[in-house]
């Protein structure tokens, strides 16, 4: 195997056995590893499950860890862990900063690439080396809108507000601004973030989409199987039918979420269109497979809530062949969130031909539109749960459109969320930070 750059990563959250950031981290550095030599800068805690997994890595001879820090015991209360996480992940970043300039005195390498932390709020450990620098994907960008705040617990609406001043204090800290000066290629996994990239100093032809969101080949076509609750009919997604059997309409929906369940998933919104849809007598079965610090809220909401003909699971942890089941048996993707990045669960969804129904913001509708989906906009929490129930009850009443749009948000997830894709733009950012042009090699 012929590596054609050294590249430095710092990847604070990168491991095999983990989803959501870590999963991001390690995804990253799999896929960039397989044409390049990778030298890795990770969080302590990672250690144990990519020691377990780098001997059956093919790429292996392009890999080398380093590790820093320990594992903490984050306090009970979110909020006051949050502030222990920042705490924690800056005295990291200088650690890192460290072991990152001594890297660049002993060794000879082509690129600095920042793959997680993936947000815009904190600089990389990886500035000021003197070498090109491509930032991201990252994300953090979108706002979780004022208005919104009613349907959230007391504790999500302290902690959007949180955020919101954070953003504020990020957007004019001199630290950060420095630190824009000496990246080379800057990716945005969403239109807000390439908009704070701007207001933070990010010229505009430095600054480039691409999803920090991505699957594997393997992994794709292990989610890639045709399932209907009603009628199972198993087929591998290569050679996916022309048409997916249903019952006559209308037909029980089997719609699923899943994810870390926050305030600002919409589950609330979901919630209050599957009252409507339920209360119209059209069956459907809701599973919300994750937990988080909204569950207890939304549980008690829930509890107050007629769904009439429909049921509502929500706070189940599933994992391995469990969540492909769950993924598998899915009509609907549902998960209107309100701040969001590039939702891994809802592109592996979508490999299984669920039809993704998604807010207006964040990476979901650069991904989703009206081909393969419903993406509702923004409005107020009940005429945008009015809209989901209208697409809900199209789904339920006109198989032959379900059907369409299930193959549809395959074809969609092939097209935009596989490694390949990924794999391009990273090679476009390499070529573009170490050529010091712009334009080269994007879209």
């Amino acid at each position: 195997m012929i590596a054609k750059k050294h590249i430095l990563i710092c990847a604070y959250a990168a491991n095999p056995s983990m989803g959501s950031e870590s999963y991001v981290g390690w995804a990253g550095i799999l896929s960039i590893s397989r044409k390049h030599r990778v030298t890795a800068i990770v969080h302590g805690h990672n250690r144990k499950d990519i020691e377990k997994a780098l001997p059956s890595l093919p790429q292996k001879e392009n890999l080398t860890f380093h590790f820093l820090g320990e594992t903490h015991r984050w306090h009970p209360n979110r909020m006051i862990a949050r502030f222990q996480d920042w705490k924690w992940l800056a005295a990291w970043n200088k650690q890192a900063q460290v072991l990152a300039c001594d890297l660049v005195a002993k060794g000879s390498f082509d690129v600095a690439h920042h793959v997680t932390i993936a947000t815009w709020r904190m600089p990389s450990p990886l500035g000021d080396l003197g070498i090109p620098l491509v930032w991201g994907p990252v994300g953090g960008g979108e706002y979780f809108p004022f208005s919104f705040h009613p349907i959230l617990s007391p504790v999500a609406k302290a902690f959007e507000f949180l955020r919101w001043l954070g953003n504020q204090v990020t957007l004019r800290s001199a630290g950060m601004r420095h630190f824009t000066k000496s990246v080379s290629v800057a990716l945005g996994n969403n239109p807000e973030t390439l908009e704070a990239f701007a207001r933070i100093g990010i010229p505009r032809d430095l600054m480039h989409y691409l999803s920090q969101s991505f699957l594997p080949e393997q992994k794709f076509l292990s989610r890639a199987t045709v399932d209907s609750k009603v009628q199972r009919t198993h087929s591998p997604i290569s050679h996916l039918p022309s048409s997916r059997p249903h019952p006559r309409p209308p037909i029980s929906l089997n719609i699923f979420a899943g994810g870390n369940m926050e305030g600002r998933k919409g589950v609330a919104i979901a919630l209050m269109a599957l009252s409507k849809l339920g209360r119209k007598g059209i069956a459907f079965e809701f599973t919300f497979g994750g937990l988080g610090p909204e569950l207890r809220h939304l549980q008690n909401l829930a509890a107050r809530i007629d769904f009439g003909v429909g049921k509502v699971t929500l706070g189940h942890h599933f994992s391995g062949e469990e969540y492909r089941s769950q993924l598998a048996g899915a009509h609907v993707y549902l998960l209107p969130s309100l701040r969001e990045g590039a939702p891994v669960t809802m592109i592996e969804a979508m490999a299984c031909g669920a039809v993704p129904i998604v807010a207006n913001a964040g990476g979901a509708p650069m991904v989703v539109d009206e081909s393969c989906g419903f993406v509702v906009e923004i409005t107020t929490p009940g005429e945008m749960a009015s809209r989901i129930c209208e697409h809900l009850e199209s789904l339920s009443r006109d198989p032959e459109l379900l059907n369409r749009l299930a193959i549809a948000a395959w074809n969609r997830a092939r097209e935009r969320c596989m490694e390949d894709t990924y794999l391009a733009g990273i090679e476009a950012a390499y070529e573009k930070a170490t050529a010091k042009i712009g334009g080269g090699g994007f879209g």
